[in-house]
């Protein structure tokens, strides 16, 4: 059975840039683990609702099928099969009241 996973936070800068940091833990050593690379990308204060700000990407030197999941309660989504990330209310982009926000997603291969 499969079971790797991969832990990515994520700090959001309003205006600014994304910075990523990877931790891997793995269970099973007979099966690759999932890699994500660092990304950057900026993100606008008033953006709409269901905006893309970000697309991820990972990779699996075993051909596995990979699954993204969003791992913090925060007001954003993320599609499981192709990892795009989208808004649900522009309301957690406001610089004024948060100039940071961290969310978990994690990556694991099925």
């Amino acid at each position: 059975m499969k079971n790797e996973n991969a832990k990515i936070i994520y700090e959001v800068y309003i205006l600014g840039l994304v910075l990523i940091a990877i931790s891997l833990n793995t269970e099973e050593s007979s099966n690759a683990i999932p890699v994500m690379g660092n990304k950057q990308f900026d993100v606008l204060e008033n953006i709409s609702k269901s905006t893309t700000i970000a697309n991820l990407e990972a990779t699996d030197s075993d051909g596995d099928k990979l699954t993204f999941q969003l791992k913090s309660d925060i007001d954003l989504t993320i599609n499981p099969t192709t990892g795009e990330i989208k808004t649900t209310t522009n309301s957690i982009f406001d610089y004024e009241t948060e100039t940071t926000l961290t969310f978990l997603v994690g990556v694991k291969d099925v």
